[in-house]
């Protein structure tokens, strides 16, 4: 069963904008316990940028396809040959996995930034903030006559604007952070370094 671009455009999209707020959760599962709370700042401007560029497909595809994102799952109500296309059930699916990850993500990185303010994460933040916002103000597209210049278009301008809330996000979260001590370091490796000092002091 063929794959229509509209398709490809919709889960390429999302498939990039699933991966730093998903790298950012592995690191912060299994990376340092001293330096978890770091990740946190990406996981939440990736949910930000996940439901922004949900909303961005719910309201922008007329200008790239004729027809509002919700044409073909409605039409699919009432005819279960269109039911079945990919066309379908690939782009509703993509929006669906975007709304629920981009919440999730969103709400536990907000709840779990913690510790002392980096500044490196608040340069970082306020460069992609400015270079993702002079991307899209200066209208960094493909050429015209590029073979689906407009499906590509229309997903790049979708991706510069999540990256730039997502930064903008990141920025403002760290900002606002209290800063605190960071969290603490490996229990077993606390308990090892105090038994050592111990010895230490017996000589």
């Amino acid at each position: 069963m063929s794959v229509d671009a509209w398709t490809v455009t919709v889960l390429a999209v999302v498939l990039v904008a699933l991966v730093r707020p998903a790298i950012a959760s592995l690191l912060q599962r299994y990376g340092a316990r001293s330096a978890r709370y770091k990740y946190n700042p990406e996981r939440t401007g990736g949910g930000a940028a996940m439901l922004m560029l949900a909303g961005y497909l719910v309201s922008g595809p007329s200008r790239a396809v004729g027809r509002g994102y919700w044409d073909l799952a409605t039409t699919a109500l009432t005819d279960p040959f269109i039911r079945s296309l990919p066309e379908v059930w690939v782009p509703v699916l993509c929006w669906l996995v975007l709304v629920v990850f981009g919440c999730l993500w969103l709400f536990s990185g907000l709840r779990g930034y913690r510790g002392p303010r980096k500044s490196a994460t608040l340069v970082w933040a306020l460069n992609e903030f400015v270079i993702w916002t002079a991307v899209l103000l200066w209208g960094v597209y493909v050429p015209g006559d590029w073979s689906q210049a407009v499906l590509i278009n229309f997903a790049l301008e979708g991706l510069y604007l999540s990256f730039m809330v997502g930064a903008g996000l990141r920025f403002i979260l760290v900002m606002l952070n209290p800063g605190g001590p960071s969290l603490p370091l490996d229990p077993g490796l606390e308990a090892r370094s105090n038994a050592w000092f111990g010895r230490f002091r017996r000589y």
